[in-house]
């Protein structure tokens, strides 16, 4: 019993503490209700503007939504100055009831450098009192190039076969930077890159060619991020570059000659490609010696007079020409193969001469040639002639009246005479007659008189003539 009575005091003091516990508990509730409720009454953010990391030039989107009041508004604030619309900062403040909600946004373009680090906030307006506002939203810009083509530095006006052509393209220095890349004509070439305090440049060097001339050379800038503005995807020309050259010469004439009387040999030098075009013509000719060898530069130099003669020894001449211009020059040689037998040429010359006054060559094709026209002349001349007197010489008539041919008949003599000859004064003749008639020959007795017989008599034996 006295323990229990002892006891008692302790447990009615743990119940009173629980007691004061759970009314502590029930107040703080009741505080947080009114919380809500206050809330309720006054607006809540349901979205509030977060912060931003944009490139220079490109645009920035805030965004602040609040639970529907018809009685209060939205404003917008930069560092405690309230934002009004312009045509840089685009603002739109809506209402929708059905949505319940009460938004605001907030465009600003293009972003600018003096924009980086400041804070963009949303305030409640309500009865013209500001009631509260939105957490503050940072902006942090980076900075873009100020201009939007990178510079390409100008060319030299002209450049030499073999000169180092040195392409410099610009564009100022960001971070992040931009892509610089040089092409010859559509080829990328390889380069370096310099970088100041301000500016980045992107070097590309090579040798010119005559192939470079009038190449097109470009820069060309793309965005270093996908998200970098496309408007730096641009490109700058250098134009086209003019490559001066010196002349590309070649020589025409023969290889192989036959010396067998004086020749007489021309050799033409001609520049295929020059740049500038005047060139001169130089040559060099080199043999053994031999004074019997000639040599003349004719036509401003690009053309060779070479003169050899029958008692030439040498067997091979050494030419060269020498083309120059303002550039430089070049120089092509051509070897003449001297053959002093009368043996046919491996390969006939394409160019020899003949001077004036030597002794001209026969060769077995032109007297062929020459022989078978004189034979066409000939014959025809003779077959004009042979069809003169067949159509245009007199012709006979036969006892009807028509014309026949002029009879062609000759005598064969019976009694072994060669021709017909007059005995007595008399020979006998054949006259062709016409086919229509019933005699096939005449026979007539002719003296130096004239006509003894009639037509159809024959001759005595030993005066008669047989007509074929």
């Amino acid at each position: 019993m006295i323990w229990y009575y002892s006891s008692l005091p302790s447990t009615m003091t743990n119940r009173c503490k629980n007691t004061n516990e759970l009314k502590t508990f029930l107040k703080i509730c009741l505080l947080c209700s009114q919380c809500f409720i206050l809330a309720a009454s006054s607006g809540t953010f349901l979205t509030a503007p977060t912060s931003k990391s944009v490139y220079e030039r490109t645009v920035a989107f805030f965004e602040c939504t609040l639970s529907f009041q018809s009685f209060q508004t939205l404003e917008w604030y930069d560092d405690s100055t309230q934002i009004m619309p312009s045509s840089r900062y685009i603002i739109t403040n809506n209402q929708d009831e059905n949505l319940g909600i009460n938004y605001i946004w907030l465009q600003i373009k293009p972003v600018h450098m003096t924009d980086n680090g400041k804070g963009f906030y949303c305030v409640v307006i309500e009865d013209g009192v500001q009631k509260f506002k939105s957490k503050r939203a940072n902006l942090n810009v980076t900075k873009v190039p100020q201009t939007v083509s990178p510079e390409c530095k100008r060319l030299e006006v002209n450049y030499n076969e073999g000169d180092q052509v040195e392409l410099v393209c610009e564009q100022e220095n960001t971070n992040p930077r931009v892509n610089l890349a040089i092409y010859k004509d559509n080829k990328l070439l390889t380069g370096t890159s310099q970088k100041t305090q301000e500016k980045y440049k992107y070097i590309a060097k090579f040798v010119a060619r005559r192939t470079d001339d009038g190449s097109v050379l470009t820069c060309a800038q793309t965005s270093p991020t996908d998200n970098y503005p496309t408007i730096f995807n641009q490109n700058c020309s250098y134009g086209n570059i003019n490559v001066n050259y010196a002349p590309s010469v070649s020589i025409n004439g023969a290889y192989e000659v036959i010396l067998r009387q004086q020749q007489e040999l021309v050799y033409v030098c001609t520049s295929k490609q020059a740049k500038p075009s005047p060139v001169t013509f130089r040559w060099s000719v080199d043999f053994a010696e031999d004074s019997t060898v000639q040599f003349f530069e004719e036509h401003d130099g690009n053309t060779l007079r070479l003169i050899l003669s029958p008692s030439t020894i040498i067997h091979e001449v050494n030419l060269t020409c020498i083309g120059r211009n303002t550039v430089g020059s070049s120089r092509v040689s051509h070897v003449l193969r001297v053959i002093h037998d009368s043996g046919e040429m491996s390969n006939p010359p394409y160019a020899t001469g003949n001077p004036a006054g030597t002794a001209f060559n026969w060769s077995t094709a032109l007297i062929l040639a020459v022989t078978g026209s004189c034979g066409l002349c000939i014959a025809l001349f003779t077959a004009v002639i042979i069809g003169f007197y067949h159509f245009q010489l007199p012709q006979s008539m036969d006892i009807y009246g028509e014309r026949i041919a002029q009879p062609e008949v000759y005598f064969e003599p019976k009694d072994g005479i060669s021709s017909p000859q007059v005995i007595d004064g008399k020979h006998s003749i054949g006259v062709q007659v016409s086919e229509l008639t019933e005699i096939e020959s005449v026979y007539t007795e002719v003296s130096e008189y004239g006509i003894k017989k009639g037509k159809d008599q024959a001759l005595p034996e030993n005066n008669s003539y047989s007509h074929v």
